[in-house]
């Protein structure tokens, strides 16, 4: 996650204006790998390396583990932007 943002004089202190930016290059990544290494996995079911069901488990625990981490991140996102303004001591424009 990334934040960016400016700050412009006024006559009661300063205005800030920002915006919290999601960077998505590890979830590219990620979904390369996956990309890259289904062949190698359908090569290895097929040759009897890895049974079936191992693969089951392993979509499984892959798109659960992926729900956790996302949820955790909307988490810390929302955690982030309440100590960002609490911080900041935000308030609306002409208060």
């Amino acid at each position: 996650m990334r934040i960016r943002g400016t700050f412009t004089q006024s006559g009661a202190g300063s205005e800030v204006d920002y915006r919290i930016e999601f960077i998505p290059m590890i979830l590219w990544a990620l979904v390369l790998a996956y990309m890259v290494s289904i062949p190698f996995v359908l090569v290895a079911v097929w040759s009897g390396y890895i049974p079936l069901s191992a693969l089951a488990w392993v979509i499984g625990v892959t798109v659960i583990g992926l729900s956790v981490n996302l949820w955790f991140s909307e988490r810390q996102a929302g955690w982030l932007k309440e100590y960002i303004s609490s911080v900041l001591d935000l308030r609306p424009i002409g208060t």
